[in-house]
């Protein structure tokens, strides 16, 4: 009876579901998680998965008020989310600097309401720079990982994650954003639970808050980034290399790009540009780039500029208003689905965009050149970095573009640069990642 009990515990485990959480307040970590749920189904198509989003699980009726704040706060105050994130960074490298770490962000001066009492609110009139980095993170090796820093998730916050793991009782969990990543952690250790984390990142350096003991596994983007949390005292083997999990759509975008390219030997065809801004459609910054072109002036190929404004309807107006003189067009399109947007990636020549963990390991698969603009402070600066340093991006203001589209315009480089791009990461990083969480369940 014994050994019959234990048959059926194992097959009961062999098909527990898997459940992806995920945090809706960036829309990377959504279309990280639904790329992956899509490479879990096809190995293993009888096992359940669920993809859940944290933050709308625990508070419903609060999520889309906080999802307007989220977005109220990177278009107007990006910089107090930069300066979060910098300081988690450095509170769990065991640096607790505050003042050192962003200048100002702990000074709350009084402001004066014409109704109601004197209150104190952080300042956030603050001028955003064009593009500049903050001074790189400098994460040594940080203190044993049996001694995290002290957060705590609420009680009642922590009893919803403990009757929504109860309900499912999943085999393993991915998880593909660092504050639900976080927070699973400890409630793991709050509640001695015995389920498999994995932590997926979605930027190409993941934050150092998520080099928690309790998640078993760690699944990056490259080497660096392996190295990166491996200086924070995480054991190598927890530390997998996969890539960022992406849409299959921009694999075979990639081929059918290649066998373009190849067939493409004519300098003077229109160029064709994508100008993206995530799926919030944070774009506005493109005009700077695309405005001179108005003016006229300057010897350019014929453009074909192609904005995704996202659900950003105002962008859509703003860019949509922008007059180019013959020979060049400009087309503004609202929110594409993933598959869409490989195809448009397919046939373009060039992304110019803001540099997003999703958005760039799409262009880097399909082989597409980048042009970075306006990074929002914290990982996408980090992101920009990495891409920089490698040679894999360029930047800058107006002059810099249109030298860029002058690089671009020719054939024979554009297909070297391709080649080195698509080279850059891992390829199938869905399936990669996938097969990783499907050993963590079966290993359960």
């Amino acid at each position: 009876m014994e050994a019959e009990k234990e048959g059926k515990a194992v097959d009961a485990a062999s098909g527990s579901p898997i459940l992806i959480v995920t945090g809706g307040f960036g829309d990377g970590h959504r279309r990280a998680a639904e790329a992956l749920a899509l490479a879990v189904r096809d190995l293993d198509a009888g096992r359940p998965v669920h993809v859940v989003d944290l933050y709308a699980a625990l508070s419903p009726k609060l999520y889309p008020l906080m999802l307007q704040g989220y977005r109220l706060t990177l278009s107007r105050a990006p910089e107090l989310l930069g300066g979060t994130y910098r300081l988690t960074a450095r509170l769990r490298a065991g640096r607790n600097k505050p003042a050192e770490v962003f200048p100002g962000f702990f000074r709350f001066p009084p402001i004066s309401l014409r109704r109601g009492p004197l209150i104190l609110l952080p300042r956030l009139r603050v001028p955003r720079p064009e593009f500049s980095f903050p001074e790189r993170l400098r994460l040594g090796r940080s203190a044993p990982l049996g001694r995290p820093a002290p957060f705590r998730p609420p009680r009642v916050l922590a009893g919803h994650v403990l009757h929504l793991l109860e309900a499912m009782r999943p085999a393993a969990v991915a998880i593909t954003a660092p504050v639900p990543a976080l927070f699973l952690a400890r409630v793991k250790r709050r509640a001695g639970l015995a389920v498999p984390l994995a932590y997926v990142a979605t930027d190409l350096l993941p934050h150092p808050a998520v080099a928690e003991p309790e998640i078993d596994r760690f699944l990056v983007a490259h080497g660096r980034a392996r190295a990166h949390l491996a200086a924070l005292g995480l054991p190598e083997e927890r530390i997998r290399v996969t890539g960022i999990p992406i849409h299959p759509a921009f694999s075979a975008a990639a081929e059918v790009r290649r066998r373009r390219l190849q067939g493409d030997a004519d300098a003077g065809k229109p160029l064709r540009i994508v100008v993206a801004g995530g799926g919030f459609g944070m774009a506005e910054g493109a005009k700077r780039l695309l405005e001179p072109l108005a003016d006229g002036g300057r010897t350019l190929p014929p453009l074909r500029i192609a904005v995704l404004a996202g659900r950003n309807v105002g962008l859509r107006k703003t860019l949509g208003d922008l007059r180019l003189p013959p020979p060049h067009r400009l087309a503004v399109l609202p929110y594409l689905s993933p598959p869409q947007v490989a195809a448009l990636y397919a046939a373009a020549d060039g992304l110019v965009t803001k540099p997003g963990g999703l958005t760039v390991a799409e262009a880097l698969t399909v082989g597409v050149p980048l042009f970075l603009f306006d990074p929002l402070p914290g990982p996408e600066e980090e992101n920009a970095r990495f891409l920089l340093d490698e040679g894999l991006a360029a930047s800058g203001g107006a002059d810099a573009f249109f030298r860029w589209v002058g690089t671009v315009a020719d054939p024979t480089t554009r297909m070297a640069l391709s080649l080195r791009l698509r080279s850059a990461l891992p390829p199938n990083a869905a399936e990669a990642a996938a097969r990783e969480i499907l050993h963590l369940a079966g290993a359960r």
